[in-house]
C-alpha cells in the first residue's frame, strides 16, 4: 500500500544497512509513477515514503518536530491543521500517559482516513498514531531490538530473517478470511488496532502499542428520541461527511451498484449540490447482472452520466501484484478489480475522488444475532456459522488445528471484548474483525490507484448511528427512514436483494420471511442454504483442467514447505467438496507459502493469461 514505513534498530547503525532498506523500498513500488523518499534518516532510525504522486502526504516541519500525516483528515486545513498537530506533538512527547484522555478526545473529534508519524529530532524519538476506526491498515514488527513498522508487509518480511507463515493464523483466515485480533497471516508480523499510540525511545521501553479509545457497542443514546429526530441528525451529520470528502479539482466517482449503501452515497452527495458521475462493474459470468440493472436505473433517476465496466477474470499477473501488495490479506480472485482502477485512473489519477457505500450496511442494520446465546462459546459457535467459508472440519482437517481450539481462542476473543451481552459482542465482532480486518483491506487494495472514500466511515455519522437504540434499527426500519428522507425517488427503485423498493411495504415481506427462516432448526436452515443460494456448487468453475487448478496444483508438487502447515493428504480428500469461494482462500494461502518460503510464484506462469 502507499504510505509510510518506519525501522528502528538501537543496537545497530542503519547506515550499515543503507542497500538492504532502499531496495526494500524499491519492492514495494509495485505500479509504474511510484517513488520512494527518505523522510528521515539516523544513525538508529529510517522513515520513508512509497506511493504515487497526488497520494496524500502531508510533510510539517515545526521546530524540533517532523510530523508526517499519511491520509485525508477532512476538515480545515493549511495553518489550522499544522497548528493542530504541532500542539499534538508537543503534548504526546511531553505529556506522556496524562494525555491519553485528551488523545481520546482528540481521535473522536477528527473525522478523517489518516495516520500520523511525529518524530522528535532533538530527542531522537518518534510516535506513531492512527485514526480512531484504523481505517489505514498498519503492520508492525518487534524482535531482538529491532522495530518496523509499515503500510506494506512486504517491506517487513524483506528486512526479517527467514519470514514464516503462522499456521493458527492460516487456520482462522481458511475459516473467516482474516485473522484475528493483531495477527497476520505472517508470523511476528500483527496489525495495529484502531485508536493506538506507539511510542520509540532510544534506551526506553521495547516500543509497544497504546490502545487510547476501545468502542462499546452497547453504549447507545437514551431511548426518549424520536426516530424522526434521529433521523434528521444522520442526515445532517453524513452530508457534512459528504462535505468534507470533497475538493475542489477533484472529480468525483460513485461506484454504483443495485445495492442501498452505494445509492445513499449518491443521493447524500446529491442533496449536497456536488456533482459526481457514476461507474458500475461487472464480471465475465455476469453474477452481478441484476446489480447493473438497478445501478443503471438509479442512474437515470439522478439524471448524471453512467458507465457499466466490463472485467475479465483476474490474470496470473493481477493475482501475483496483489499476493505481494496485500501479503493474502485480499483472496487473489479480488485481482480482477485492477482493471476496474485502472479505468478509474484512465479518468484523471490522482485527481478522481472514487465514492464507495462501504459501511453503510454495519452502521445503520440491527446486526444482533438472531439467536439467544448464553455464553462466549455457544456465541463463537454461532459465529463460525454464520460466517465461515469453509467447514470448521474441514479447516481442523488442512491445517492440523484441532477444532476446539479454534473455538477457544475465538471465544477467548470475544471474553476481552467490554460488551456484557453475547448479541453485543456479535456487533462488536462484526465490526473490529470483520469490517476492519477484511473490508477495510479491500478498500485499502484500491487505494494503491487513488484515494477512495466512504461517508458512512466519518467518525461522527459512525459514532451516532452505532449510538442508535438497536430496536429503531430492527428490519431496516431506520435506514428505511433515513434513505426515504434522503431522496425518496431514488428509495422507489428496487433493491436488488430484495427485487423489491425499501419504500415499499412490500420489503416488510422480506424481513418476515427472514424472521421465519432463523426460527427454523440449524437442519432445515442448511437446505435451504445449499438450494437458494446464488451459486449452489461454484467447484464446476474451477474444472480440473483449468489455469487456476493446474497452477494450483504445481504449486502443491513444488512448494516443500507446505507440509509444515497444510496436509497435502486433506487438501486431496476435501478439495473436490470446496467452493470457489474457499478455494480461492486456499489458493492464495497456498500462493503466498509459496514466494514467502520458497522465492519462487508459479502465478508468474500464467501472467498474461485469465486465471481467476
Amino acid at each position: 500500500m502507499p504510505g509510510l514505513s518506519l525501522i528502528f534498530d538501537q543496537n545497530r547503525d542503519l547506515e550499515n544497512e543503507k542497500g538492504p532498506i532502499l531496495q526494500a523500498l524499491e519492492e514495494v513500488c509495485f505500479i509504474p509513477g511510484y517513488r520512494k523518499e527518505l523522510l528521515h534518516r539516523g544513525k538508529s532510525m529510517w522513515a520513508a515514503f512509497t506511493g504515487y504522486a497526488g497520494y496524500p502526504l502531508t510533510v510539517i516541519r515545526a521546530g524540533r518536530h517532523d510530523i508526517f500525516l499519511e491520509g485525508r483528515i477532512y476538515g480545515p486545513g493549511g495553518n489550522y491543521l499544522r497548528r493542530e498537530l504541532s500542539l499534538l506533538a508537543e503534548k504526546i512527547f511531553t505529556a506522556g500517559d496524562g494525555f491519553r484522555s485528551g488523545l481520546a478526545r482528540h481521535l473522536l473529534g477528527t473525522d478523517g482516513d489518516y495516520l500520523v508519524l511525529f518524530i522528535d529530532n532533538e530527542a531522537g524519538e518518534a510516535a506513531v498514531l492512527n485514526d480512531a476506526l484504523g481505517r489505514l491498515p498498519l503492520y508492525y514488527y518487534h524482535r531482538e531490538g529491532r522495530f518496523m513498522l509499515s503500510r506494506e508487509q512486504r517491506f517487513i518480511t524483506r528486512l526479517i530473517p527467514d519470514p514464516r507463515m503462522e499456521r493458527r493464523a492460516l487456520a482462522q483466515y481458511l475459516l473467516l478470511g482474516y485473522p484475528l485480533g493483531d495477527n497476520t497471516l505472517l508470523r511476528d508480523i500483527h496489525r495495529l488496532k484502531p485508536a493506538s499510540l506507539i511510542r520509540i525511545r532510544p534506551g526506553g521501553p521495547h516500543p509497544a502499542p497504546q490502545n487510547i479509545h476501545r468502542f462499546n457497542f452497547e453504549e447507545k443514546q437514551p431511548e426518549g428520541q424520536k426516530r424522526r429526530e434521529i433521523t434528521a441528525q444522520l442526515i445532517e451529520i453524513f452530508g457534512d461527511s459528504c462535505r468534507r470528502r470533497t475538493e475542489v479539482g477533484v472529480k468525483n466517482i460513485v461506484t454504483l451498484s443495485g445495492g442501498l449503501d452505494s445509492r445513499t452515497v449518491a443521493a447524500g452527495l446529491r442533496r449536497g449540490g456536488i456533482p459526481f458521475r457514476a461507474l458500475t462493474f461487472i464480471d465475465q459470468e455476469r453474477t452481478a447482472a441484476r446489480d447493473a440493472e438497478v445501478a443503471e436505473r438509479l442512474a437515470r433517476v439522478l439524471e448524471i452520466d453512467w458507465e457499466l465496466i466490463p472485467l475479465r477474470p483476474a490474470s496470473g499477473q493481477d493475482a501475483l501484484d496483489l499476493l505481494r501488495m496485500k501479503c493474502g490479506m485480499n483472496y487473489l480472485a479480488m485481482g480482477f478489480a485492477f482493471q476496474f482502477f485502472r479505468r478509474l485512473e484512465s479518468l484523471g489519477g490522482s485527481a478522481v475522488r472514487c465514492f464507495f457505500g462501504e459501511g453503510g450496511d454495519k452502521v445503520l442494520p440491527d446486526l444482533r444475532p438472531h439467536a439467544r446465546l448464553r455464553d462466549c462459546g455457544e456465541l463463537a459457535r454461532y459465529l463460525i456459522g454464520e460466517n465461515q467459508i469453509m467447514p470448521l472440519d474441514t479447516v481442523s482437517a488442512l491445517t492440523a488445528v484441532p477444532s476446539g481450539e479454534i473455538i477457544s481462542e475465538l471465544a477467548g476473543l470475544l471474553e476481552g471484548y467490554p460488551e456484557k451481552s453475547m448479541s453485543g459482542k456479535y456487533v462488536d465482532f462484526l465490526i473490529t474483525e470483520r469490517s476492519i480486518k477484511y473490508l477495510f483491506e479491500g478498500e485499502d487494495r484500491n487505494r494503491y490507484y487513488n484515494w477512495t472514500a466512504s461517508p458512512f466511515y466519518s467518525i461522527h455519522f459512525f459514532t451516532r448511528a452505532m449510538s442508535c437504540p438497536d430496536r429503531l434499527k430492527s428490519r431496516h426500519r431506520l435506514y428505511r427512514d433515513f434513505l426515504l428522507a434522503l431522496s425518496p425517488r431514488l428509495s422507489a427503485v428496487d433493491y436488488a436483494n430484495w427485487k423489491v423498493p425499501i419504500s415499499s411495504p412490500r420489503y416488510l415481506l422480506y424481513f418476515l420471511a427472514r424472521d421465519l427462516y432463523y426460527r427454523l432448526p440449524a437442519s432445515m436452515k442448511q437446505i435451504i442454504k445449499r438450494r437458494h443460494k446464488r451459486t449452489v456448487d461454484q467447484t464446476n468453475l474451477y474444472p480440473p483442467g483449468s489455469n487456476a487448478r493446474r497452477c494450483f496444483q504445481t504449486q502443491l508438487e513444488g512448494c516443500t514447505s507446505l507440509g509444515r502447515y497444510l496436509s497435502p493428504e486433506a487438501i486431496e480428500t476435501h478439495l473436490p467438496g470446496l467452493n470457489k469461494f474457499a478455494f480461492d482462500h486456499l489458493f492464495t494461502a497456498v500462493s503466498l507459502l509459496e514466494e514467502l518460503e520458497g522465492g519462487k510464484s508459479t502465478l508468474q506462469d500464467y501472467r498474461d493469461d485469465d486465471l481467476l
